[in-house]
């Protein structure tokens, strides 16, 4: 009866909400200039995951780290993009019977220009278990992260889902992560409406282009006291994340006759420069030998070499240093160096990742590694997808340390040998 009661509030809140903001469309085009950013439109629980049905869920994370019974929301929240306001979406997933839950910012990977809609719902609309890789952040970071007390946000990302008729930001994190602080925002007042008091202290996660935006986020909001007085960035960690972007480029600029298969995703990151930095936009046909008119077609490169794809006038003058517009949209979102993160930062990297090159995370740990609080776990035998659920694993325990204050500046070895072995951090469930 008790939980009977519980779950009926919830609705009823989230009912409130919505008729709250039943005067908003549902279209970007919606929104008049003077809405504020991050300001909660509506939610609509989606999902409840017992701690049961949590453990057979994510299999692959130790049931010790698994405590609370999970529920879910979609959100509908404002944001920007290129300065006009849009509404978009986010899922939300809170640990039940928590009395103290802790704000955590998960950011996702990757959707494919060609699938942005049915991509992005996976993760805003998620309303229980399902089978197959498509779901597999959600098993392995998303409900792991709020079965162990995290009120988690996962910030649909603009492009994706709900304004998927735009360009999405790939890899631009200046543009991107408006969406990601603007839904931290929106997802407090829904926690207020929920009576869960999720405090002021920040803990962000992400892996591929989500671990860049978990990194850039942070320095987002510690760079500007406007968002740092709301939000204490306590603990980042990061998977096979893109923070070194110029080095990453000229890798593959240098190794020009290689064949990419992951190519598509390298012209759509030029492409996506190319439209949101001021510093760029120029003809599409001065960075590309291919006809590249959107997203969609830089996407449809394929596999390929650098010399198939890219102008070489365009490649030299990146690695002579010679084109410093697009050498200064490059650093625009940069994380490996010039500036000094608070939080302790975890980063984690596959050296067999073959479509984020392991040189980001190495070059970004010796760039800060004198700061004290930057650490680096190298998965030896890793690649780009094999490793999630190690590294959500070592997340979940270092973020209690960091919680408890028993995270000293070594790190857990016996952790680290765990996390090596290729066996699972666990025995098969039945």
């Amino acid at each position: 009866m008790k939980q009977f009661v519980a779950h009926s509030f919830h609705l009823l809140a989230a009912v409130v909400v919505l008729c709250i903001s039943a005067c908003n469309k549902n279209e970007y085009s919606g929104l008049g200039k003077d809405v504020q950013r991050g300001e909660l439109l509506s939610s609509v629980r989606t999902a409840y995951i017992s701690l049961g049905d949590v453990r057979k869920l994510c299999k692959k994370i130790p049931d010790s780290l698994l405590i609370h019974d999970v529920e879910c929301y979609t959100l509908r929240y404002t944001t920007l993009y290129k300065d006009m306001p849009v509404q978009a979406e986010a899922l939300v997933c809170r640990p039940l019977n928590c009395t103290e839950p802790h704000l955590a910012l998960y950011c996702h990977g990757t959707n494919i220009p060609l699938n942005q809609g049915r991509g992005a719902k996976r993760f805003y609309a998620y309303s229980g278990p399902f089978k197959g890789d498509d779901y597999q952040e959600i098993e392995e970071c998303i409900i792991p992260l709020a079965s162990n007390g995290y009120f988690v946000v996962v910030p649909e990302y603009t492009g994706y889902g709900s304004t998927a008729s735009l360009d999405h930001p790939f890899i631009y994190y200046p543009e991107l992560v408006k969406s990601v602080i603007d839904a931290a925002y929106a997802s407090r007042t829904l926690s207020q409406v929920l009576n869960a008091d999720i405090g002021k202290d920040l803990y962000i996660t992400g892996w591929s282009q989500g671990g860049g935006a978990a990194f850039f986020t942070e320095k987002t909001i510690e760079s500007d006291a406007s968002y740092s007085t709301d939000f204490d960035v306590v603990g980042v960690s990061a998977l096979s994340g893109p923070y070194d972007l110029y080095n990453f480029l000229g890798e593959i600029f240098r190794n020009r006759d290689k064949f990419y298969i992951t190519m598509a995703l390298y012209v759509w990151g030029a492409y996506s420069m190319n439209v949101f930095s001021a510093n760029m936009q120029r003809p599409a046909d001065m960075i590309f030998r291919l006809p590249v008119y959107d997203q969609s077609t830089a996407y449809l490169t394929a596999g390929g070499s650098p010399r198939t794809v890219f102008q070489p006038y365009f490649m030299d003058a990146i690695l002579d240093g010679t084109d410093t517009g697009a050498i200064s949209a490059i650093n625009e979102s940069q994380t490996c160096s010039g500036w000094s993160p608070r939080a302790r930062v975890f980063l984690y990297h596959g050296r067999k990742d073959d479509v984020v090159s392991y040189i980001n995370a190495q070059s970004t740990y010796e760039n800060m590694k004198e700061l004290g609080n930057v650490s680096l776990h190298t998965f030896s035998e890793g690649g780009h997808f094999d490793r999630v659920d190690k590294y959500m694993t070592s997340t979940l325990i270092r973020f209690r340390k960091l919680r408890e204050g028993t995270l000293g500046d070594e790190l857990d070895e016996s952790l680290d040998e765990i996390l090596d072995t290729d066996t699972s951090a666990k025995e098969e469930k039945k």
